[in-house]
């Protein structure tokens, strides 16, 4: 009987395919294969397309490149770049700006370029009106507290309504990093922290993180920008496990992006800003090592405010991705067997 049981082709197919999925079901619930579906989904992401809505100001190599052609090294640079940028976006009327840059302390050096100021300042002057001159410089700039360039600053952020400032979370204390107040007293605050997969790839944002010490929840650098732009709060997202799964819609370097120095010099295509969200940060890793393999990485990694790009474009287009449940992954395997 068993025999010609077996020579019924449909009976036969789908014992050979429940003795199969049974096999399998312990693996799957001990998550064996857990990498090769990530794997498999990673050759999906094919059929979107960057943006127009989004620009990055990136501080590149040209950016750091040493003058005329760059600002020099970005550790030295004179906070009055930021200045100079955000009086662009403002005129060219950008509708959510977020900078991925950390404001957390004072200036540490007066810029080069104020030596040569006052050199320029003074020398016409009698030695009594240079020895002034050098008093009031020395008075301006030796307390970090009244930095004429930190101030400036300030109160160009204070200026901007539709700012969104870096923040971070350190470690596993759960401690807040802010900017200093000065500069984010008008400003949103997005944060930062980004958790990679077990294979070392980052496919997932906390959109929203919960800071016990401040009983309060503040949203990430990319969800503050959305809020933004669509002039909303809370936003409903589909989480996983707290977390985003982060669509992607280009390959490293995909998005609209041009140089920081090209922005502070009025080298960009008319309108380019006007009602985008614009990204500030670094893709370059000689300014900071902020980048990261993605599943659209191949041999190239992603840099962190792409990343952010990415993830800002999954929520306004709502294109997101969601895991299958044990069931349907069971049901799958099933019916493949």
């Amino acid at each position: 009987m068993l025999s010609h049981f077996f020579k019924n082709r449909v009976f036969a197919g789908t014992a050979i395919g429940l003795f199969i999925t049974i096999m399998l079901l312990p693996l799957m619930i001990f998550q064996v294969f857990d990498s090769l579906p990530l794997h498999f989904s990673d050759s999906l992401y094919t059929l979107n397309e960057p943006s127009k809505d989004i620009v990055i100001v990136a501080v590149d190599d040209k950016s750091t490149q040493p003058p005329p052609v760059g600002f020099g090294l970005f550790q030295q640079w004179n906070r009055e770049r930021f200045v100079e940028v955000m009086d662009v976006l403002q005129k060219e009327n950008a509708k959510a700006i977020a900078i991925d840059f950390t404001f957390r302390s004072t200036s540490q050096s007066v810029p080069k370029e104020k030596f040569y100021e006052l050199e320029d300042a003074i020398i016409d002057l009698s030695n009594k009106e240079k020895l002034q001159k050098f008093e009031d410089f020395l008075e301006n700039f030796k307390s970090s507290l009244r930095d004429p360039i930190d101030n400036l600053l300030a109160e160009k952020f204070q200026q901007v309504d539709n700012l969104i400032l870096a923040a971070s979370i350190s470690g596993d204390s759960q401690t807040l990093l802010k900017p200093l107040l000065q500069f984010s007293v008008n400003a949103k605050l997005g944060l930062i922290n980004a958790e990679l997969d077990s294979k070392g790839i980052l496919r997932q944002a906390t959109p929203y993180f919960d800071i016990a010490e401040e009983n309060k929840t503040y949203p990430d650098l990319a969800v503050a920008a959305v809020e933004e732009y669509l002039g909303k709060e809370n936003l409903e997202l589909p989480l996983e496990d707290e977390k985003l799964n982060v669509n992607f819609f280009g390959d490293p370097y995909s998005y609209k992006m041009i140089s920081f120095v090209d922005v502070v010099n009025g080298q960009f295509p008319p309108e380019l800003f006007k009602n985008k969200i614009v990204l500030i940060g670094s893709t370059s890793s000689k300014v900071i090592h902020d980048e990261y393999y993605t599943p659209r990485s191949n041999t190239a990694p992603m840099p962190g405010i792409e990343f952010r790009a990415n993830e800002i474009q999954t929520i306004l287009d709502g294109k997101f991705l969601a895991n299958q449940s044990m069931l349907a992954r069971v049901l799958t395997v099933a019916g493949i067997s």
